[in-house]
């Protein structure tokens, strides 16, 4: 019920790619994304790691690592979820989004990266968890 809940929530956000052009979350896990010219936003498949580095209580930076199939993906990046009231369990999702390429590309396993700064995160933040179209990984929060 809470996926289902913030999914609907969820098509309403948007998300900013580099070059500064949106699309819908919504449009973008039915992978019918347009981030930017020939982009096909789509949610990365494997997540692999998130890391955390932590600015005191001011922000927290969240880098995560997932895995795509071929190369050539692009325009890696992390959306934090919106909720109408906060998770009452503390653990606040993204989804890390892709720029899935067209054409001929190497068929390789490729480490991809995206960043996101959090300023001003809640006090009652217990974890993150973040979603890919496979199974999602989460991380507690160790507040310094």
């Amino acid at each position: 019920m809470r996926n289902a809940i913030n999914l609907v929530i969820a098509a309403s956000l948007v998300a900013l790619v580099p070059g500064q052009i949106g699309a819908s979350v919504a449009t973008a896990q039915e992978g019918k994304g347009k981030a930017g010219e020939g982009c096909n936003l789509v949610h990365v498949p494997v997540i692999k790691d998130i890391q955390l580095k932590y600015d005191g209580m001011k922000s927290i930076e969240i880098t995560v690592t997932g895995e795509v199939p071929t190369a050539g993906y692009k325009g890696h990046v992390l959306i934090r979820r919106v909720y109408v009231m906060p998770p009452a369990d503390g653990i606040w999702e993204y989804d890390m989004f892709t720029c899935k390429p067209g054409g001929i590309v190497a068929q390789v396993i490729t480490p991809v990266v995206a960043k996101e700064t959090w300023e001003s995160p809640p006090r009652n933040l217990k974890g993150i968890q973040v979603y890919g179209s496979k199974e999602p990984k989460e991380v507690a929060i160790k507040w310094p």
